[in-house]
């Protein structure tokens, strides 16, 4: 993962655990999608956090309702939501490994809780992205081929157990884990950020639901019946 070019296998949880477990020549990295009822019973193992880190838990029981008008929370459409765009995350690595340099694809903020080991992280300014490149390695910039990024005004910083990281939505961002286990809960935010004038929508839950829009429509054909309108496989049912 920490290449952009090598890409993770999805699996199962009961699938995974065993693969994750036998001995390896190379350290190891896990991502873990948890579904709503995961995240409803690993938030009952954490002290309080900052109510703005369930900013879920106002506005979606009326985005994703059981019927229109109402605010009972239809949980099936939570669960595929949670699973699909990675909502929330249980991560487990071995020192060295880590997540290339990258933005994410929703308008969402982002925080990370270190649990077990500590956690490098370069962190660099939305505004700034005409400077970066998810081919570079932060870490060790070759200024030759990217010149560009010695004009960046990113953060380098080693987040240690107990500590909570926070960026914004959009932010680019890299990570290295610098301790055998590391262990980390992350998760996503909407609603916490005043408008941003970099971003095309300046209001961010605006751009937020752009961005979901812009998802579906890769994989929902609304001209077609019902049946035939899914384009792509459910990644939340493997």
């Amino acid at each position: 993962m920490l290449d952009v070019g090598n890409k993770p296998y999805l699996h199962r949880y009961s699938g995974a655990l065993p693969l994750f477990q036998q001995d390896s020549p190379s350290p190891r990295y896990m991502q873990m999608r948890l579904s709503l009822g995961g995240w409803e019973e690993l938030k009952k193992d954490l002290k309080a956090l900052p109510k703005s880190f369930y900013t879920e838990a106002e506005w979606m029981p009326q985005c994703m309702a059981t019927k229109t008008g109402g605010t009972e929370l239809d949980r099936a459409a939570a669960d595929n939501f949670y699973r699909v765009n990675q909502w929330n995350f249980l991560l487990i690595g071995e020192e060295g490994t880590g997540i290339f340099f990258h933005n994410d694809h929703l308008s969402a903020a982002s925080w990370q809780a270190q649990i077990v080991g500590r956690k490098r992280w370069i962190l660099c300014p939305y505004e700034q992205r005409r400077l970066f490149s998810s081919q570079m390695n932060p870490f060790d910039p070759d200024y030759g081929a990217h010149p560009d990024f010695a004009r960046g005004y990113c953060a380098d910083v080693t987040v240690e157990p107990g500590e909570i990281v926070y960026y914004p939505a959009y932010w680019w961002h890299a990570t290295r884990n610098l301790d055998t286990p590391t262990m980390g809960i992350t998760g996503l935010m909407v609603g916490n950020e005043d408008d941003r004038p970099d971003l095309p929508h300046p209001r961010v839950h605006e751009q937020f639901v752009a961005d979901i829009t812009h998802k579906c429509s890769k994989c929902w054909d609304l001209s077609k019946g019902p049946g035939q309108r899914r384009k792509c496989d459910d990644i939340s049912e493997r």
